[in-house]
C-alpha cells in the first residue's frame, strides 16, 4: 500500500492460486507494525543512492578487482520492512553495474539501505 509522499507502507498481501483448478491455495498478509512519519526518515533518497553506489563500486573493485560504472535506476522507500531487523524504514535501490573499460553490463542488483542509519542491510 502507498503511504505519504509516495512511500510504501510495508503492508502486503498475497494469494497463491492453483493453475489446474483456479482455486486459492494459500493467502498471506503482513500489516506494517511501524508507520513512521516522513520527517523521521534520516537518510534521503539521494544519500541512499550514493551509499548503494559506493558499496557496489567497492565490492567490485576489492572483491573482484574490476572497475565499474554504477547507475541507480530506482529508489523507493518502504516505511516498515521485514528486511529491517526492527521492521523499520528502508530504501530499496536498484543498481545497474557496467564494466568501466568495456561498458559491458555485468549485473543488475538491489541494495537495501536502512533509512535511519544509512547502513547497508543487503
Amino acid at each position: 500500500a502507498e503511504g505519504p509522499g509516495g512511500a510504501r507502507t510495508g503492508d502486503t498481501a498475497g494469494v497463491r492460486i492453483s493453475v489446474a483448478t483456479g482455486e486459492p491455495l494459500s493467502y498471506t498478509q503482513r500489516v506494517a507494525p511501524k508507520r513512521p512519519d516522513l520527517e523521521e526518515i534520516q537518510i534521503s533518497q539521494e544519500r541512499a543512492i550514493e551509499v548503494a553506489a559506493e558499496q557496489t563500486r567497492l565490492e567490485w573493485r576489492e572483491g573482484r578487482g574490476i572497475g565499474v560504472t554504477v547507475e541507480a535506476t530506482c529508489a523507493r522507500l518502504v516505511l516498515s520492512s521485514s528486511v529491517s531487523p526492527e521492521e523499520g524504514p528502508v530504501w530499496f535501490v536498484n543498481v545497474g553495474v557496467g564494466h568501466a573499460t568495456t561498458g559491458e553490463r555485468l549485473e543488475q542488483t538491489q541494495r537495501v539501505i536502512d533509512a535511519y542509519s544509512g547502513e547497508i542491510l543487503r
